[in-house]
């Protein structure tokens, strides 16, 4: 009788599994390139994903489609090291030159009804070529990225 072991499959050594966050073109661009080195949200990153090493996902939204890019894909690994609240407008604006969101961006600029957040970007490593996202999309989804690190820059 054949012995079944049963467990996690079998992952090359340059592969790597690690969560995911869906960032859209052309934000992830800028990062990809070292031109944006804050991303801003709506929340504080959640704690155990800071200092760790994350799959960037670029989203087309309605700009990558505009640009070729037609569905989710992973195209570097990025950490954060450090979180922190935006107080005003005035501190936002004082950071553009990092989080590179312009003040008339009606989706994406600061806020009085809402908090804003940086995620300051300590590392990027870009993919030499982009890999195929994950089938299911959302940060609750996105925990486990399979990604072939032989291919970073």
């Amino acid at each position: 009788m054949k012995r079944v072991v049963v467990g996690r499959p079998k992952v090359p050594a340059d592969q790597i599994t690690i969560p995911g966050l869906n960032i859209q073109y052309p934000w992830s661009q800028l990062i990809v390139t070292g031109k944006k080195t804050v991303e801003t949200r709506a929340y504080p990153i959640p704690l155990h994903l800071l200092n760790r090493e994350l799959a960037l996902i670029e989203t087309p939204g309605r700009m990558g489609k505009k640009h070729g890019i037609s569905s989710a894909r992973i195209i570097a690994i990025i950490t954060f090291s450090n979180c922190f609240q935006y107080g005003s407008k005035e501190q936002w604006l004082n950071d553009k030159h990092r989080h590179r969101v312009a003040l008339d961006d009606s989706q994406y600029t600061y806020t009085t009804k809402g908090s804003r957040w940086g995620w300051e970007i300590s590392k990027v490593s870009p993919l030499q070529k982009p890999q195929e996202g994950p089938k299911r999309k959302g940060i609750v989804f996105t925990r486990e990225c399979s990604v072939c690190t032989g291919a970073r820059d």
